[in-house]
Formats: C-alpha cells, sequence, structure tokens
C-alpha cells in the first residue's frame, strides 16, 4: 500500500515523523529478531557440541562394546573347545574304563577261583596233616634248620588268604 494514499492530508511533518518512528519500530524489533536469532543460534551451537560430544561417546561405548564382544566371542569358542576336548577326554575314560572294569572283574573271578582252589587244598592238607600223619595244629609246626653248623628252631607260620 503506497504511503502517499495512506497520508494523504496530513502535513509533512507529521509524515516524517509517522516515518520516522515507524522505522524506528521496525529497527528494534528487527534488532529484537536479531537478538532472539543470535540466541537461537548460541542454543544450536551449544546442542550441536553437545550431540558431537555425545556421538563421541556412544563411538567410545560402541568399541568397548565391540571389544567385550570380541573378548567373550574368544572366551566362547575357547570354553567350547575345552568342552569339546573334555568330552572327548571324558568318553576315552569312560571307554578305558569299560575295559578295565571289563577286566578288573575277570581278575575277581580269577582271584575267587585260586581261592576256592587254595581253601580245597587246604582243607586237604589240614586233614591229611604233616606227611601223612594226623592232623596237627598249623602252628605247632617247627622247622629245624642248620646256619653254620648251630641249631635254630623256628615256627612256621601258615599262609592264610
Amino acid at each position: 500500500m503506497p504511503i502517499g494514499k495512506q497520508l494523504f492530508g496530513y502535513k509533512r511533518a507529521a509524515v516524517d515523523q509517522y516515518q520516522e518512528n515507524t522505522a524506528h519500530e521496525r529497527k528494534e524489533q528487527l534488532a529484537d529478531v536479531d537478538q532472539r536469532i543470535a540466541e537461537c543460534r548460541a542454543q544450536i551451537n551449544g546442542l550441536l557440541s553437545q550431540n558431537d560430544r555425545l556421538i563421541m561417546e556412544l563411538d567410545g561405548y560402541n568399541s568397548q562394546d565391540r571389544s567385550i564382544a570380541n573378548r567373550v566371542w574368544e572366551q566362547v569358542k575357547t570354553l567350547e573347545e575345552v568342552r569339546h576336548q573334555t568330552g572327548l577326554q571324558i568318553q576315552e575314560a569312560l571307554n578305558l574304563t569299560g575295559d578295565k572294569l571289563e577286566r578288573l572283574n575277570e581278575f575277581y573271578q580269577l582271584l575267587d577261583a585260586i581261592r576256592a582252589k587254595i581253601d580245597g587244598l587246604s582243607g586237604e592238607l589240614s586233614q591229611a596233616g604233616r606227611f601223612g600223619s594226623g592232623a596237627q595244629e598249623p602252628y605247632q609246626t617247627a622247622d629245624h634248620s642248620s646256619e653254620r653248623g648251630k641249631g635254630i628252631e623256628t615256627q612256621a607260620f601258615p599262609y592264610r588268604v
């Protein structure tokens, strides 16, 4: 809207004063807007620097997380290998133990058979006595031996199973 049409019929001094007041108000408004823009720029710069700092911290945390994850993964792989090796050792031990148990059972059976034969022979010997004579107490048998011309008498203790 042209100023001439709006201000038609006013004195020149009043119009100049009005224009001057209007220009001054606009300068004040522009100064306020400039001040608000400067404050917003300062806030934006603060937020950008805070954002940069947070991004750097996040990168640091990300690196730490990645490092921790890598260490954990290495430990998991190590534990898996140990578990595998332990499983193989346990399997081998079970196989060996099975064989040993089988051989041990055979040994015990053989030992029981030998004990039975020894018990049977001991019974026959005790019934027959010494050199076919009557039965004697096993602890009453004497053994006479000579050592460099001296006679030594010793007790014979039979082996019992």
